[in-house]
């Protein structure tokens, strides 16, 4: 975009498009700077972090915790006989 304002201003003679012309160039450059530094940062940051959990391992420690808890479940029947056969045990 800059470029073909600049082809303009030369070509129409316009001092005023090609500074602008010319200020947009510059202006682009520096963003693409910024970005590279922005960039650098932050796989700077991403390498000194250690990471506790990875998801998966997260997942599958819940998954293990569900297992067992579901083996560990008594149904209400079983918890009902339970509490009666502790009561006429005393």
């Amino acid at each position: 975009m800059a470029g073909l304002g600049v082809i303009l201003g030369i070509g129409e003679g316009e001092l005023i498009l090609l500074i602008m012309s010319v200020s947009t160039a510059i202006a682009g450059i520096l963003m693409l700077a910024l970005d590279v530094i922005i960039s650098t940062l932050q796989e700077i940051r991403d390498a000194l972090i250690q990471p506790t959990k990875t998801p998966s391992d997260a997942t599958q420690s819940t998954e293990g915790q569900l297992q067992e808890a579901s083996v560990s479940t008594k149904s209400l029947a079983d918890i009902t006989a339970d509490i009666e056969r502790l009561k006429n045990k005393n």
